[in-house]
């Protein structure tokens, strides 16, 4: 998704984050603004990992289905 080392340094800080805020809750019983946005950049960067995962995956889909037309067009010609 990000360049590795900016991955780990993003993840790290959401991971201290996200101990923060359940931190919060369970001695506040609430959750300040800002530990919630923590919690919501972290579900969606988890999202978009996710969702590049299976773009990948649909395009080596892709890339296998044009190479199998090529041979099959040449198989024909």
């Amino acid at each position: 998704m990000f360049e590795k080392d900016t991955t780990e340094i993003l993840l790290k800080f959401l991971e201290e984050k996200c101990a923060e805020a359940a931190r919060e809750i369970e001695e506040k019983g609430a959750l300040s603004n800002e530990c919630a946005i923590s919690l919501l950049l972290k579900t969606q960067i988890n999202n978009f990992a996710y969702l590049e995962m299976k773009i990948t995956g649909l395009l080596k889909s892709f890339v296998n289905l044009r190479k199998l037309f090529i041979h099959q067009l040449a198989q024909i010609g």
